[in-house]
């Protein structure tokens, strides 16, 4: 016969609610303290991993327009994430040397020329003052001022157009005829080729060419290389001319007959008021500043301007701007 039997067992409520307590305070403890060495553990390996960002700052820091000089530490280089930016850096110091450089030679240079220029004006009419004079005799010595003081003024305008070229935000909206600009600059030439004895021989010319320039420094543009051709050829000699178009790009070649370029100066001829031979001498009206804004022009259109010897002698100019498609040309 089966009895049912009932086992009652009993506990006191405060030893469990302490047992518990007990248990939580110690996890809790635990969980702080782990959280506090984990803390710690991440601050020092974070302070460790941006040691070298902060030394490769400290070296930056150190660079101004007196010191340019910039050496990645050498921890940066232990890290592969840190090696382009290291990398950027010192190219950029580089870039930023180089612009600082030019600045501060083209500001010297500047200086020199106005000043040359200002000495020979000034030296005219002193030379004009020290005695008196017949009425020839001043009126030649104020045509030699007024063309000394026509000098100083065209290497202002000059100065002054480089400084807009290089400092003037680009127009995206510019576009102009570059074939029609080469026709005026060499109708505007003309007369100064006559004077030379020389020709213009057009091998290539398209009717029509766009390219992103405004009319005025497009035309100042093929002025500026067609009057250096004129004052590198010798007389009675033709300076060959070809435009073309060809793989979204418009060509301009301009060829002379001279002695071509001397191995020292072709470094230098985009060099402001650099003048290598007696061609560009303030004698011609050479201001040293017309090559430059060429440069300065075919960059602002996205181009490049270069000036090699031509194998068959004389030196050749080529100039390349990207053809400017319109909307209406894409539909």
């Amino acid at each position: 016969m089966d009895h049912k039997v009932t086992v009652v067992y009993g506990l006191p409520e405060g030893r469990t609610w302490h047992s518990i307590f007990e248990a939580t305070r110690f996890f809790a403890y635990a969980t702080v303290i782990l959280l506090g060495i984990t803390a710690a553990i991440l601050s020092w390996l974070i302070r460790r991993s941006l040691h070298p960002i902060r030394e490769l700052a400290q070296e930056a820091e150190k660079v101004d327009a007196e010191r340019w000089a910039f050496q990645a530490p050498a921890s940066s280089e232990q890290f592969r994430e840190l090696r382009p930016l290291a990398a950027a850096i010192e190219k950029t110091l580089a870039r930023l040397q180089r612009s600082f450089e030019q600045q501060r030679q083209f500001t010297s240079d500047a200086a020199h020329e106005l000043k040359t220029d200002l000495a020979i004006a000034k030296s005219s009419l002193q030379l004009l003052a020290m005695k008196r004079r017949t009425v020839e005799e001043y009126e030649r010595g104020l045509d030699v001022g007024m063309e000394d003081i026509g000098r100083l003024e065209a290497t202002v305008q000059k100065m002054l157009a480089l400084a807009r070229l290089e400092q003037s935000p680009k127009d995206p909206s510019h576009e102009s005829d570059f074939a029609q600009a080469l026709q005026d600059a060499i109708t505007q030439c003309q007369s100064y080729a006559n004077l030379h004895g020389l020709t213009f021989d057009l091998l290539d010319f398209p009717p029509s060419t766009k390219v992103k320039l405004n009319a005025e420094d497009a035309l100042l543009l093929c002025s500026n290389v067609l009057v250096n051709a004129i004052q590198h050829s010798p007389e009675q000699a033709p300076i060959a001319i070809s435009l073309t178009m060809r793989n979204g790009w418009t060509e301009l070649k301009i060829r002379d007959h001279g002695n071509g370029i001397a191995d020292k100066n072709q470094p230098h001829l985009f060099d402001a008021f650099y003048r290598g031979d007696a061609s560009r001498s303030r004698n011609t009206g050479g201001t040293g500043l017309g090559l430059s804004i060429c440069k300065a022009i075919c960059s602002r259109a996205g181009g490049n301007i270069s000036i090699a010897n031509h194998p068959s002698g004389g030196a050749e100019v080529v100039i390349l701007l990207p053809i400017l498609v319109t909307k209406s040309e894409i539909n």
